[in-house]
């Protein structure tokens, strides 16, 4: 079965050349990796076994693991480059450079998803106009991590009543629309 793929490989890289098959091949990465003491106060409650994984550009493998490690919750960010970078999500953003070795910029877009919800930090850095921009741009990423059709709660949009009620997507966008009318 093996030689079968190598072959399949080999036929494919010559058909569409070296340079096309290398962008066929997903690159992901194990940013960092790191243990937290349970006895730490920010997871008493918490049960899990200490090791930690921060991923770049996760494969499913390794969003589907992080899922597994964390009762099916993750965090994460998504760079303006493009890049994602995902964690257990009972780890909070604000907390995340605390254990890495390898810092990340926080102050990117971030995420949190749990089998209920996508909350949405915006931290004073996004109108939530352009917030649902950027999720819009984003969601081929996000929807490897998680159901899109979910209930999103938005938080800490620049500007004056950027505070949708939590709802879908669509209710989001639909509350801005009748927003924008009233103004």
């Amino acid at each position: 079965m093996v030689q079968e793929v190598e072959c399949l490989d080999l036929q494919v890289q010559e058909y569409l050349g070296e340079d096309k098959m290398k962008r066929l091949i997903r690159k992901s990465e194990l940013y960092d990796a790191f243990n937290i003491d349970n006895s730490d106060d920010l997871f008493e409650d918490i049960n899990f076994d200490g090791y930690n994984e921060v991923f770049k550009n996760p494969t499913a493998k390794e969003i589907q693991s992080l899922k597994e490690a964390s009762n099916n919750t993750i965090r994460g960010m998504i760079y303006s480059n493009g890049d994602m970078y995902i964690w257990n999500g009972y780890i909070l953003h604000d907390f995340i450079n605390n254990y890495t070795n390898q810092k990340l910029n926080i102050n990117e877009f971030r995420f949190s998803y749990d089998p209920s919800l996508w909350f949405i930090d915006a931290h004073n850095k996004y109108t939530l106009k352009e917030l649902l921009q950027l999720i819009e741009s984003y969601k081929s990423k996000l929807s490897q991590i998680g159901d899109l059709n979910i209930a999103w709660e938005v938080i800490y949009c620049k500007g004056k009543g950027q505070v949708p009620p939590r709802g879908t997507l669509e209710n989001i966008k639909k509350w801005v629309e009748i927003n924008e009318k009233i103004s």
